[in-house]
């Protein structure tokens, strides 16, 4: 099985094949002879085709992903029923709201800003 992408592939664009990054390619297929459109028409019927499987490979992993979130939801609630069948879910307990607190008490601080405050480009170790 081929790797999980990475990210979405309808996001790409094709980049410009003639552009100077693809030269040493274009040299390449220019000395077995091609012409210069052929040259730039191959590389973005490959990279069209390469993005068409990324993009098959992305639809199935996200029906997938949709799959095992929706049965895992149904086996999810399942069991949270069968634990407490009669018991709605409740209000946060005191001890949650406490911890809120200490969490928010915890948080870094920012010190006074001064925006007028001159900046060395010199780093002194």
């Amino acid at each position: 099985m081929p790797d999980l992408l990475t990210r979405d592939p309808n996001l790409d664009v094709c980049p410009n094949f003639s552009s100077a990054p693809f030269e040493v390619t274009q040299a390449l297929m220019l000395a077995n002879g091609m012409m210069d459109e052929q040259v730039v028409n191959v590389l973005q019927d490959v990279w069209t085709a390469q993005n068409n499987v990324e993009h098959d490979q992305w639809t199935q992993e996200a029906e997938a992903r949709e799959v095992a979130a929706a049965t895992g939801e149904q086996q999810g609630n399942g069991k949270r029923q069968q634990q407490h069948p009669e018991t709605p879910q409740m209000a946060p307990q005191a001890d949650d709201i406490d911890c809120l607190e200490c969490e928010q008490k915890e948080k870094l601080k920012l010190w006074a800003f001064n925006p007028n405050m001159q900046v060395s480009n010199i780093i002194i170790p």
